[in-house]
């Protein structure tokens, strides 16, 4: 079988035109199939992509959306490499650049699946340095943008204790609390990371909030969830969240504005 192939390439500066290549789509008896950096269904490590210099690490919002639109063109009925060609000539200039790049032999009882995963591990470098904190910097910055952590009645890391009447204590944490009542509470989700890992604190979050509601400690309108954009499959758990608070995303680009409106509703102000 013979199978041909594009080149994905991250270009940092489209004056130099240097590429890193972040992906292959390969063609085989009319069938496409996309390889992208980070990517193992249904998960995506977008630290890779944010590894490969100073300007990605600000990027890895918009490597998601390259991914879902690459993943759209590949599930595309009618598309084709060349199609796919085509619409790369148009993409000349900017960030982004899909490049041709040739043909190889695959054995004719070979599946394209293979000859996908040979061409990407052959052209696709995994980056060696991993960013970590990242997404906690972020937060950190959004924070303090939005003055939270200069406000007087702000507290970090804290346990909150319940005693039902008749029943067992109840625990829950918080990363983030602004005491002064209308009381505002935080809580952080990684969307990084497995499945698993993301539904444990999708979970956990909807636990708190539904039960600092239902005791009276704060009203569901001063409940924020800091999160970021996900992938499809992620971003269905992440929605779980928006009958019990406020989603904020870390991509959003008024994100400081949206934290501040939550803060604030309610306040009366003393002059």
């Amino acid at each position: 079988m013979n199978v041909t192939y594009a080149l994905i390439q991250y270009v940092e500066d489209p004056i130099r035109k240097e590429g890193r290549n972040i992906g292959i789509i390969a063609q085989g008896f009319n069938y496409l199939c996309l390889r992208m950096l980070g990517v193992k269904p249904p998960d995506i490590d977008v630290t890779l992509f944010e590894a490969l210099s100073p300007k990605s690490r600000e990027c890895g919002w918009v490597y998601l959306e390259w991914i879902d639109w690459f993943q759209d063109l590949v599930n595309d009925k009618g598309m084709t490499l060349d199609k796919i060609l085509a619409i790369g000539r148009t993409l000349e200039g900017g960030n982004l650049v899909i490049k041709d790049g040739g043909m190889i032999e695959a054995s004719d009882k070979g599946i394209l699946d293979d000859a996908a995963d040979y061409l990407f591990k052959r052209l696709v470098s995994q980056p060696k340095r991993r960013i970590t904190g990242r997404f906690a910097d972020r937060i950190d910055d959004i924070l303090k943008t939005a003055k939270i952590y200069y406000q007087g009645d702000f507290e970090k890391d804290i346990s909150i204790e319940f005693l039902p009447v008749e029943k067992a204590s109840i625990t829950v944490t918080l990363p983030i609390v602004l005491m002064q009542k209308p009381r505002t509470v935080f809580k952080v989700i990684n969307p990084r990371g497995s499945v698993d890992s993301l539904l444990r604190q999708v979970n956990d979050a909807v636990y708190t909030f539904d039960t600092l509601v239902s005791n009276g400690f704060v009203d569901k309108d001063h409940c924020i969830a800091i999160t970021d954009k996900a992938p499809a499959p992620k971003a269905q758990h992440i929605n779980r969240l928006a009958d019990y608070a406020n989603i904020v995303l870390l991509s959003d680009l008024d994100v400081v504005s949206k934290v501040t409106r939550v803060v604030e509703k309610g306040k009366i102000h003393h002059h």
